[in-house]
């Protein structure tokens, strides 16, 4: 620990020494600042004698310049200030080249073509930084562009699968709240003849009504469907035809509509009178018309069915 305090304690020449170091650092760093603003003027104010006075005073005080301060002078300037200053460095050099060779004249023609040389150096750095600057930023702005067109896309499409689903909310409500009330106020109006109506008129109003209220609301949702760009069909084929596309309003038809056909009939038999054999063959072969009945019945659903199931294919 003594060994270690030892050498981290300064004695008073050493801190008058590095004051003193300290100083001579500043006062080389402000006459380079002379020097570069001397080769920053007007070039047609520029005259390199006050740049080569300034340069033999470097001269008694350091040999070498302080680069990096040169060169953070250097890429300080633009575009215009580096066009001058390469400029006036070169009338310098053209006039250090016709100074007579005396030793005091050598050292000024050495320093002042190693301030050249090393100018020109930071100059290019500065050019290649500068011209790497821009291809990074041209770079990021190419990536950058096909982020931000893929991202208005995205936002693009989310608009439009939003503004699709609010419709066919809409649509969906619009169609629930005309069958839920269209259906009970019409389905009041029916239960209220119940009692002036026999039960085969009752069915076929309960038919008529329910192929009205499911057509009416397929082709609702056909055409809510057509306006948000969506497909309710079954089939998405260009070659399926309609049953198909759309098998469950069929099927909903045809059970309505066998059951009509059925109403129909049986009502219009009852009120032409026209069954009365039919009564008598009834009573006579109870089991056998019952059971044949349904059998007729329900070969004619089976036959529209298959035939329903083989245009489905």
């Amino acid at each position: 620990m003594d060994n270690v305090e030892k050498l981290l304690r300064r004695t008073e020449k050493e801190d008058f020494v590095l004051q003193k170091s300290q100083g001579a650092y500043s006062n080389k760093k402000l006459l380079l600042g002379e020097i570069c603003k001397s080769l920053s003027q007007d070039t047609a104010l520029y005259k390199p004698e006050q740049t080569i006075a300034l340069l033999r005073q470097y001269i008694t005080e350091e040999e070498r310049f302080l680069y990096s301060e040169l060169s953070n002078y250097i890429y300080s300037l633009g575009n215009d200030g580096t066009g001058t200053f390469i400029t006036n460095l070169e009338s310098l050099a053209e006039s250090v080249e016709q100074i007579d060779e005396k030793q005091e004249n050598v050292d000024i023609r050495n320093i002042t073509f190693k301030l050249y040389d090393h100018c020109q150096l930071a100059i290019a750095q500065s050019r290649n930084l500068l011209k790497d600057k821009v291809d990074f930023q041209k770079m990021i702005t190419d990536n950058l562009s096909d982020v931000y067109d893929d991202f208005d896309k995205r936002v693009d499409r989310a608009k439009r699968d939003i503004n699709t689903q609010l419709v066919s909310l809409v649509g969906i409500f619009t169609a629930l709240a005309f069958l839920i009330f269209g259906s009970i106020n019409s389905l009041d109006n029916i239960f209220q003849s119940l009692q002036s109506l026999s039960i085969l008129k009752l069915m076929m109003t309960g038919c008529i009504w329910g192929i009205g209220v499911l057509n009416l609301i397929f082709i609702f949702l056909y055409f809510v469907a057509k306006i948000t760009g969506t497909e309710i069909k079954t089939n998405l084929s260009r070659d399926a035809n309609f049953i198909q596309r759309y098998p469950f309003t069929c099927w909903s038809n045809l059970i309505l509509i066998t059951i009509l056909g059925i109403c129909g009939w049986c009502y219009y038999i009852d009120s032409s009178n026209i069954g009365s054999w039919f009564i008598e063959l009834s009573n006579t072969y109870q089991i056998l018309i019952c059971i044949g009945g349904f059998v007729i019945i329900g070969l004619i659903f089976l036959f529209t069915a298959g035939y329903i199931v083989y245009k489905c294919k």
